[in-house]
């Protein structure tokens, strides 16, 4: 049975916390608007390393092993969030994202990782984000706000990264982790 799975780093409760507060405020401000968004449970939240690929139950035991060869070569870093929009084109906005900059040591993890797990390197320059709430492109036509970009201000420090898997459900995605790796 194929697992579709990816790497991440997961976020930690303050940061949780502050996006619940940002929810909460968003929410007052623009009730039309949060009634139409899907939005991300806590539990969910995490920024992407790794994108989803799919393998099978032996495929799991041998990606787990391998990001054990790279647990513990990086030391802990931070991620610098600045600000919520919409994603991931202002042309073609399906997503409200947290974005922000990073330490040079979270390219570092990326590339390690991606030469223990023998997959291509992502040609794109990596771009901390992590998605706090999806809509249909469609429905985006009849919001209000057309514009989002708020300053969110916060201090992410990355201890560990982690292997999850994605299901899809009517309700939308559940992420399970399936081990934990220190950075």
């Amino acid at each position: 049975m194929a697992h579709r799975i990816f790497v991440a780093l997961p976020t930690s409760d303050a940061f949780k916390k502050e996006v619940e507060s940002w929810n909460e405020n968003f929410k007052v401000k623009n009730p039309d608007v949060y009634d139409k968004i899907r939005w991300m449970p806590p539990e969910n939240l995490h920024i992407t390393l790794i994108p989803p690929f799919n393998k099978d139950d032996g495929g799991i035991k041998n990606t787990l092993e391998a990001l054990t060869n790279v647990e513990g070569k990086t030391g802990h870093f931070n991620i610098f969030f600045e600000k919520v929009s919409y994603g991931p084109t202002f042309g073609h906005p399906r997503l409200i994202w947290i974005s922000g900059r990073h330490e040079e040591r979270v390219e570092a993890l990326k590339r390690k990782i991606e030469g223990a797990l023998k997959t291509p390197s992502d040609k794109r320059q990596f771009s901390p984000h992590v998605t706090i709430a999806r809509f249909r492109e469609y429905d985006f036509r009849t919001f209000s706000l057309k514009r989002l970009d708020e300053s969110f201000e916060f201090r992410e420090t990355c201890l560990e990264f982690v292997l999850m898997e994605s299901k899809t459900l009517p309700s939308g995605a559940v992420y399970q982790v399936l081990g934990r790796f220190k950075t």
